[in-house]
């Protein structure tokens, strides 16, 4: 079994009996390490994201859509907090707005006080942690080439579950077959552009035409991808 890495990011992380949501996730393209879970700790009128890492987790849950972390309240409270203006909207709001149990709130006071809070926090560490790191948010949608011409665009990675190793990466090659979802191994990856403008992959876009197209995840298995393994030339 494979899962999407799409998928990952849109879960929710349970930790300490709680539910977060997961806002995106960091991993290594050049070696296919999962490295950090961008999970949201904050209420309901404020975000707080920090960086978990993928040591933490100890199980992945399709049917709940659920990631459990095995992680303290102390280690939760040291994570690195990954710093950016979401409280942009809280400046479009009115001076006062009610709240759900009828007190009244300043969004642009909340805003303010938030902003300096994290000014006062040190986000180097955060930074250092995600140095090299692929973002999966800002790399999903990018324009796929292979040795003669455009193939695509990216649109997943798949991860085994057990090592947490992303192996292959799923490309839509509409501009052949409107909905064509093909499914490529990691291998294949020959250079990814600086600012991740685009990919370049080790193949033709003939190679491409009778590909293997991306199953439903829970029904990958072995022979499929054996089989996959085999048509594009790689050892089993």
């Amino acid at each position: 079994m494979l899962f999407s890495l799409g998928d990952l990011a849109r879960y929710d992380a349970q930790i300490n009996d709680n539910s977060y949501p997961v806002k995106d996730v960091f991993f290594s393209i050049a070696d296919g390490t999962l490295a950090f879970l961008l999970v949201d700790t904050g209420s309901w009128l404020q975000s707080d994201t920090v960086l978990i890492s993928s040591k933490m987790i100890s199980d992945i849950s399709i049917e709940d859509r659920s990631i459990e972390l095995d992680i303290t309240a102390a280690q939760l409270e040291a994570a690195p907090v990954w710093k950016e203006d979401d409280t942009i909207f809280l400046d479009a709001m009115p001076p006062v707005v009610v709240g759900p149990f009828g007190n009244t709130i300043s969004p642009a006071m909340m805003a303010a006080l938030i902003r300096q809070r994290r000014q006062e926090q040190d986000s180097s560490v955060a930074e250092e942690l995600i140095d090299d790191l692929d973002q999966f948010t800002t790399i999903q949608g990018t324009d796929v080439f292979g040795t003669d011409g455009e193939l695509g665009n990216l649109v997943d990675f798949l991860m085994t579950p057990e090592e947490r190793k992303i192996t292959h990466m799923v490309i839509d090659n509409g501009n052949v077959l409107p909905g064509r979802q093909l499914v490529i191994p990691l291998e294949k990856l020959r250079h990814k552009a600086a600012q991740d403008t685009h990919l370049v992959l080790d193949l033709t876009s003939s190679e491409l035409a009778d590909a293997p197209q991306l199953e439903a995840i829970n029904r990958v298995n072995r022979n499929w991808l054996d089989d996959l393994r085999s048509y594009y030339g790689l050892p089993i």
